[in-house]
């Protein structure tokens, strides 16, 4: 068993991460606004329930999910990650991105990181 579970790896969780943001084909301001609506919820899943489902329950030999619980949650935050450094490129190639647009967004970036702590 590896980080992400007994049959699961880093290429998988891209591959989840890479085709669900494909078939969603969402506009990366409004994929921000999903990353951080997404990345709440899932602190919070982890918060109430992670420790103990995703860490400490024990694996079930022959069910897939059991076995690479680990990577197959990991997706979320994967695909989170994706879509704020999608805004982020997309904010910082526009004409509008100047010193002051780039600390705004840092800020603000920020202010979201220490909500969901």
């Amino acid at each position: 068993a590896s980080e992400y579970g007994v049959h699961w790896n880093f290429f998988f969780t891209m591959f989840v991460v890479t085709l669900s943001s494909f078939l969603i084909d969402i506009a990366p301001m409004n994929g921000l606004k999903l990353a951080i609506v997404l990345g709440v919820l899932y602190q919070l899943f982890l918060s109430q329930f992670g420790t103990s489902f995703v860490l400490h329950s024990q694996r079930q030999t022959g069910n897939f999910l059991s076995e690479n619980k680990e990577g197959i949650f990991s997706c979320v935050g994967y695909f989170v990650c994706y879509h704020i450094g999608r805004f982020m490129a997309c904010f910082l190639a526009s004409d509008r991105s100047s010193k002051k647009h780039v600390l705004q967004l840092v800020y603000k970036l920020l202010t979201v990181e220490m909500i969901t702590i």
